[in-house]
């Protein structure tokens, strides 16, 4: 190791806040991506912007790779040190600096949980809608790296629509803000957006605005059971177009409902208490509101539709606790999967709603063709597909789960779809950059040249060799 750099970053952070220790860097060698593993050269800690600034100034100097890092919750490597060098771990930065209950807004730091925030925004009866199934460790700061949208995109939208100003610091260590506490402008570029989803790449995000929305009082929550994914997907489609904006609309397939279910059957806690009716098209919705009788409305309208589409029973939750019970089956999907098998190839995949019922029946026939179990639920709303694809860490299954995963990237990219909707591109999925992007991939190289013209941002991220 370089004494010279060690003992500069030890200057900044603090002799506690820096570690070289073999057991921390295999901690911070991985993230969700299966197989992946890469042991940083150091993790620092910093706890405000001034010391990220000068982090970065001294790593731009000596061409050090940053790589910041908040709940390591990234499927695809993006939180990964690929060429060595530094995992910046933000999660000390975990401070919500001010709720703006009159502006509907918020100013937080990078490291605050998306949890959290919900938990002191609802002091003031307000919420921020992009909630993910992993809130309780997603920071916010990930989540506006990767533009995270989640359960209630079908009416919330994602990330990008409730961030109005960042305060980032640059490669070179120039700090900037970027945006205003304003809920529009047309004063110059949208700086703000390019940084959002860009993974690190541009910028160390140390400060967020973000828009809040006053919580709805009335809620109506469902599961509509049907024969198959098609009839499920043509009531979606319906929904959509009838003007009804559904709070969620979520489709689950069966093998993801009976793995839930036998994990259930034999848990303790919250989730013994859940469990999926089972059929071959479920859709869980949720319409919500501040107006009951509207609330009300939309229910029976949405209810006819279905029925139209050979809904066989709508099954609504009569009280709070079972529209949790609901959601908390929906969310738990991915977490009895990786109790069953740790390692698991998971794909976010997203085309035109009216698509969704050729998207998924391709992937469940890829996985026959390649003798793999494929679980699948969707935002069907907005045609966003998510598989979860468990496979054993032989080189014979890795060799299935990549084919698969590459006959399912490229036929979304060939049907004209985008391969992640909400997840990013990390390090994974680099190589389906070019096919998805075609040329204007060259001005997104641009564009990070621009920032960080030594590449010590995120290197492996994003953008293929």
């Amino acid at each position: 190791m370089d004494e010279e750099i060690i003992d500069k970053l030890t200057e900044i952070v603090g002799k506690d806040y820096i570690t070289m220790d073999d057991a921390d860097l295999v901690a911070y060698a991985t993230d969700v991506l299966p197989g992946g593993f890469k042991k940083p050269d150091y993790v620092l800690m910093p706890e405000n912007v001034y010391q990220i600034s000068e982090i970065l100034k001294f790593a731009n100097k000596k061409k050090i790779p940053v790589i910041p890092r908040g709940g390591g919750t990234s499927e695809l490597g993006g939180c990964m040190a690929w060429e060595g060098g530094i995992i910046l771990e933000l999660r000390r930065m975990n401070k919500i600096k001010k709720i703006d209950a009159d502006n509907l807004m918020a100013i937080v730091e990078p490291g605050v949980i998306c949890q959290q925030l919900n938990k002191e925004a609802k002091k003031y009866d307000l919420v921020f809608p992009p909630t993910v199934p992993t809130e309780s460790v997603a920071t916010i700061g990930g989540m506006v790296a990767s533009n995270s949208s989640g359960l209630r995109s079908a009416k919330y939208g994602a990330t990008t629509d409730y961030v109005l100003a960042l305060e980032v610091v640059l490669a070179d260590g120039r700090m900037v803000r970027i945006g205003k506490a304003v809920y529009k402008t047309s004063s110059g570029y949208d700086l703000v957006h390019l940084f959002v989803g860009s993974e690190g790449t541009l910028g160390i995000i140390t400060e967020i605005t973000i828009k809040l929305k006053p919580i709805p009082k009335y809620f109506a929550t469902a599961y509509g059971l049907f024969d198959n994914i098609e009839d499920c997907a043509r009531a979606v489609n319906e929904i959509i177009k009838s003007g009804i904006t559904p709070a969620g609309l979520e489709i689950i397939d069966l093998p993801s409902q009976k793995a839930v279910n036998q994990v259930a059957k034999k848990s303790r806690g919250k989730l013994s208490e859940v469990s999926f009716p089972e059929a071959e098209g479920l859709l869980l919705f949720e319409i919500d509101g501040h107006d009951p009788d509207q609330v009300k409305r939309d229910k029976q309208a949405l209810q006819a539709i279905a029925k139209k589409h050979g809904c066989k029973d709508i099954i609504w939750a009569e009280n709070d606790e079972e529209r949790e019970r609901m959601w908390l089956a929906r969310k738990s999907v991915l977490v009895v999967l990786v109790q069953k098998q740790p390692t698991i190839a998971i794909g976010d995949t997203i085309l035109p709603p009216s698509m969704m019922p050729d998207i998924i029946r391709f992937m469940q026939n890829a996985g026959k063709k390649y003798d793999m179990d494929v679980y699948i639920v969707a935002h069907s709303a907005d045609g966003n597909v998510h598989y979860m694809i468990p496979y054993a860490e032989t080189e014979e299954e890795l060799g299935r789960v990549n084919a698969l995963e590459n006959e399912i990237l490229n036929k979304v990219i060939e049907w004209g779809g985008s391969i992640s909707g909400e997840h990013g591109i990390g390090h994974h999925r680099m190589r389906f950059m070019k096919s998805e992007h075609g040329e204007s991939l060259e001005l997104m190289r641009a564009i990070k040249q621009l920032f960080d013209p030594n590449n010590i941002l995120c290197p492996s991220t994003i953008f293929p060799e």
